[in-house]
């Protein structure tokens, strides 16, 4: 009975130790169970850094655009952009003409920046920074494969405006193409998720 007894834990030392063993070749290693573990977790971890990627890229989108960010003093948004060409709206909204572009931006009424837009005809369309790839001269269908179907869509005279409420985005269209880009108080997590899971779609 001892004998019994003592020869159990022998057999499953061996079998620890025979798991242990090293592989005779590559081949047996890449078959192995070892090798099929290495590649699952890379595959994971793989997954978390364009998952993380995708709503770093997301969010900064939704409250950067033209050099800066929603809610940034008024002192800033000058120290930024400079002193502006024209005033209008009881001094909360400027207007920065560039030649090849033009700058606007919004302060609410305790000077925090709202909204910030840039516009530039097609030929100028290097003046204005793009948005995740969008940017002046890009057709709507651009917008919408990128981003998906617009929370919602308006008109003004012949221009056509889809709105990407949840990320604060608006692309200002004028005969399927973009002329203007706005980027406005309101993104949010709830609202920009959806577009991250959009955008990891291949």
């Amino acid at each position: 009975m001892d004998d019994v007894q003592e020869a159990k834990p022998r057999r499953r030392s061996r079998s620890r130790s025979s798991s242990r063993k090293k592989h005779s070749s590559w081949s047996e290693y890449f078959r192995g169970r070892e090798f099929g573990r290495l590649v699952f977790y890379a595959m994971c971890l793989l997954g978390v850094a364009y998952t993380g990627f995708k709503l770093y890229t997301t969010r900064l989108a939704s409250i950067y655009y033209s050099e800066v960010t929603i809610d940034l003093p008024d002192s800033e948004v000058r120290y930024m952009l400079g002193a502006p060409d024209r005033l209008e709206q009881n001094g909360l909204l400027y207007r920065y003409d560039e030649g090849g572009r033009v700058i606007s931006t919004k302060q609410s009424p305790d000077k925090l920046l709202t909204a910030v837009s840039c516009t530039a005809p097609r030929l100028n369309s290097a003046h204005c920074e793009t948005v995740l790839g969008l940017g002046i001269g890009s057709t709507e269908a651009d917008v919408v494969v990128r981003l998906g179907a617009p929370d919602r869509v308006t008109y003004d005279g012949n221009d056509k405006i889809i709105h990407y409420d949840g990320m604060g985005l608006s692309f200002f269209l004028r005969k399927y193409e973009v002329y203007a880009i706005e980027l406005h108080k309101g993104g949010s997590l709830l609202g920009y998720l959806p577009r991250v899971l959009w955008r990891m779609v291949p």
